[in-house]
């Protein structure tokens, strides 16, 4: 393992804690000062007023990585608008794996969404997440041309229907008897 001295003059990946809903905030004071940072987002939707509406929200809502010198950019991070602290122990910054953060960049769209394999097969049972449908579960049918829409099947009073649904919108039923 490498020392600590070692650690601080080399560019390794750390984890800041941000105040509440404050990434962007960081972000974009870190970047401007010439830091380079990764703060990978998630789609999800959000349901008002009965309208669902599809949203980016922080993978890891109060957090984000980024990638300096202990030795010569820690003031600059730790007292960076937006910025709680960077997470410590009694040594100093903890450093992120390398392969960690790489597995994220390979997950991350040219947006920067993260994107996570779906392994939904035809016949899978599916729960509904959002929308007017919420809580009805299905059959997954198929994937459909349209990127991320998804068919599947519902049982509604005796009669069956083909409902075509975004892929965040249901979830996999792993307990369904």
């Amino acid at each position: 393992m490498e020392s600590l001295v070692d650690q601080s003059l080399t560019l390794c990946w750390y984890v800041v804690q941000t105040k509440p809903r404050n990434e962007n905030r960081a972000l974009f004071h870190l970047t401007r000062a010439g830091i380079e940072a990764l703060n990978p987002l998630m789609e999800t939707y959000q349901c008002r007023n009965r309208v669902s509406k599809r949203i980016l929200e922080p993978l890891f809502p109060g957090y984000f990585f980024a990638r300096f010198s202990v030795a010569s950019h820690y003031p600059t991070v730790r007292w960076a608008r937006g910025v709680r602290r960077v997470l410590a122990n009694r040594d100093g910054p903890i450093p992120v794996g390398k392969e960690i953060v790489d597995e994220i960049r390979k997950r991350v769209d040219h947006r920067g969404v993260a994107r996570k394999p779906y392994d939904l097969k035809p016949q899978d049972p599916v729960k509904i997440k959002a929308g007017p449908l919420k809580d009805l579960v299905g059959i997954f049918e198929r994937w459909l041309p349209k990127e991320g829409r998804i068919r599947i099947l519902l049982s509604l009073l005796g009669y069956e229907t083909s409902v075509e649904l975004d892929h965040l919108q249901v979830e996999k039923v792993w307990n369904y008897s």
